[in-house]
């Protein structure tokens, strides 16, 4: 790597870093500003039903499984109700967990991205610079500032876990058994 080369790929990881921190705070800063304590969408439908499997059976995990629209939430489901008796239900847990979840997917992306292709210290940065700017983008608003959409971020995540237990796995080998 020539003289020019290096520097360039120093400025390309700065700038990437630098915007997806930006892009980071400023989403943040969105998100803090504009939050409200008011249930919104199907929360309402959360809250107004997570006492019933309790009233019913002793236990609001009883009702985890049950469907939400043509859904089953299970998993996001802990979540709220987790935000319900610690927090009141007010959408402190959901929104972190969004963040939380968005900066392991970025990580995970980023982990799918380098291992995929050799690169240099300095451009795998700038990937995850990159990667940052997109999942906190202002595309991501309505994932980002709605508690109950921590379902969706969280499929993604997911699915990026699988990828990176697949791509751990190595080459498919077949036995043959006589």
């Amino acid at each position: 790597m020539t003289k020019a080369e290096r520097n360039i790929s120093i400025l390309v990881a700065l700038v990437a870093a630098f915007a997806g921190g930006v892009i980071f705070f400023t989403s943040l800063a969105a998100v803090i500003d504009s939050y409200a304590p008011v249930p919104f969408h199907d929360e309402w439908d959360m809250l107004a039903n997570w006492n019933q499997p309790k009233s019913h059976t002793g236990s609001v995990l009883w009702g985890i499984y049950d469907q939400h629209n043509e859904h089953r939430i299970a998993v996001p489901r802990l979540l709220f109700f987790s935000d319900i008796l610690l927090f009141n239900g007010k959408g402190y847990l959901n929104l972190t967990g969004i963040f939380v979840v968005q900066i392991l997917n970025a990580l995970l992306i980023t982990l799918l991205i380098v291992r995929a292709i050799p690169l240099p210290t300095l451009i795998r940065i700038a990937t995850f610079g990159f990667v940052f700017c997109t999942v906190f983008s202002a595309l991501q608003f309505n994932n980002l500032f709605w508690g109950f959409q921590i379902q969706f971020v969280s499929v993604f995540w997911f699915a990026a876990l699988a990828f990176i237990f697949l791509s751990n796995r190595g080459p498919a080998t077949a036995q043959h058994k006589n």
